[in-house]
């Protein structure tokens, strides 16, 4: 789930980068080493969250997410408002 938001603003955007790279993370999971027990992965400049979220729902063998923004305008605001909408739907 994400949040609504405005145009233009880096933490209410999923950028293309993130999509390939999701992707790529997912089908290579293996080769990457994600699907071992007791993955952790640090997101800095998080944004949306999206990209650290959907790694976290997807892949089995990731164990904890950090995710890190700036505390400038509402980039941090956002991203714990789209961390919370996630643990209230249980993803």
């Amino acid at each position: 789930q994400m949040l609504p938001g405005s145009s233009g603003r880096c933490s209410t955007l999923v950028w293309g980068a993130a999509l390939e790279l999701a992707n790529y993370m997912q089908v290579a999971a293996d080769d990457l080493g994600l699907n071992k027990s007791g993955v952790r992965i640090v997101e800095l400049g998080a944004g949306t969250g999206w990209l650290g979220l959907l790694l976290a729902h997807n892949v089995p063998g990731i164990e904890r997410v950090l995710l890190t923004e700036m505390e400038d305008g509402q980039c941090l605001e956002h991203l714990d408002q789209a961390v919370e909408l996630n643990r209230r739907a249980n993803l």
